[in-house]
């Protein structure tokens, strides 16, 4: 019997090896992509968020007089997201007024738009006295 006098790694070695980095390597990437997508959502609700509270504080502007009238119904865009219905592609928002009490006003304002992660709305509901 031979006794082997080299030095190095077999080729089975170094392909056992190169697989155990190529599969880190894979798990590593995968992480990466994920917490980007996720970031992205996050960007995506936090700008639905700001749009429907700047909404909701113009209409707390107005007077409850017209505020039904005015606003019952009507659309509005939000730049930085996108939706197929939207405004030239912008996120979309509604405001629904409900006006059943004549002293309150049920008002909902919600943004809709096509996120990183599907389909993604935000709605805030307030009431309105007079």
């Amino acid at each position: 019997m031979k006794r082997r006098t080299d030095q190095g790694f077999s080729l089975l070695e170094v392909m056992v090896s190169l697989s155990i980095i190529a599969i880190a390597l894979m798990a590593i990437v995968s992480t990466v992509l994920h917490t980007i997508r996720m970031k992205e959502s996050e960007k995506e609700q936090q700008i639905a968020k700001q749009a429907v509270t700047r909404k909701v504080e113009e209409l707390k502007a107005g007077t409850f007089s017209t505020l039904f009238a005015t606003y019952d119904g009507t659309t509005f865009g939000v730049a930085d997201l996108v939706h197929t219905a939207g405004p030239t592609g912008q996120g979309l928002g509604t405001v629904e007024i409900d006006n059943t009490n004549s002293e309150l006003l049920d008002i909902t304002v919600t943004v809709q738009w096509n996120g990183i992660l599907g389909d993604g709305t935000y709605s805030l509901r307030t009431l309105q006295t007079r």
